[in-house]
């Protein structure tokens, strides 16, 4: 079963590039939760511990695929955060998840990828080691179709711009019956619901970066902010008040 929140606030640095999101710090208060990408968390220092499907796990680092509901005990972490579309991602679930949406490491598995004790993680550094993990046993490539289409959303949601389901199938050649199909075939997921996952993103990193809350949200294009933080919530198992207070971007994020 999920374990209670015991009010352990959440403290650390936050690196984000397209594709990929760097958590490094003390990962505090969460109730179960599921998001929309892979989740890779290293304990840093010790074995970390997750809930999910009432099953508890101790380990050197555990990989959670999208969607699975999941629920990180607090302690020191190393967590990575993969959007599914990219090539990365979709190698490394061509590795690992075979038959779980869950899987473990034990130290000498994952040792490569922990970063000295006495600098923090690379976003750059963290970016190349998964990509050559991801592309061991097969050269993986975007998809320029797909790679044209989120590139689009992603554009329209920081420029404040509407681009439609009909200029997105034309972007990917089909017609907008077939798209709707072929996106949730190379995503995982409805369009609407990935959309919202990259105005989360975004409205995540305007928070970041100085915005409140109220800002964050209408920059992000949510109603309200009540509707940011309930999707935040829903994404991470905490509000964005009590995630965000203590986090920080460093000056030079791809550091």
């Amino acid at each position: 079963m999920p374990i209670a929140p015991n009010r352990q606030s959440w403290k650390g640095n936050v690196r984000i590039r397209p594709g990929l999101g760097v958590f490094q710090g003390y990962a505090g208060d969460n109730t179960e939760h599921r998001h929309w990408a892979h989740q890779l968390s290293i304990g840093q220092g010790s074995d970390l511990m997750v809930v999910s499907g009432g099953v508890r796990y101790q380990a050197a680092a555990v990989f959670i695929r999208a969607d699975t509901p999941h629920q990180l005990i607090p302690g020191s972490v190393l967590s990575i955060y993969l959007d599914p579309t990219s090539a990365i991602a979709k190698g490394l679930c061509l590795r690992f998840f075979a038959d779980s949406p869950l899987v473990t490491f034990s130290s000498s598995e994952i040792q490569w990828l922990v970063p000295d004790q006495d600098r923090p993680a690379s976003i750059n550094d963290v970016d190349g080691k998964l990509s050559r993990l991801a592309i061991m046993d097969e050269v993986l490539s975007d998809d320029p179709k797909l790679k044209a289409v989120i590139t689009a959303l992603e554009r329209s949601i920081r420029h404040h711009e509407e681009v439609g389901r009909h200029e997105l199938a034309s972007l990917a050649a089909l017609s907008e019956s077939r798209f709707s199909h072929w996106f949730r075939e190379q995503t995982g997921m409805p369009l609407r619901s990935y959309r919202k996952w990259l105005r989360l993103i975004f409205g995540m990193e305007r928070a970041l970066r100085g915005h409140n809350l109220t800002e964050a949200a209408h920059e992000a294009r949510f109603a309200d902010q009540a509707h940011f933080s309930r999707t935040f919530s829903q994404a991470f198992g905490v509000s964005p008040s009590e995630a965000l207070a203590h986090m920080k971007v460093p000056s030079d994020p791809s550091s």
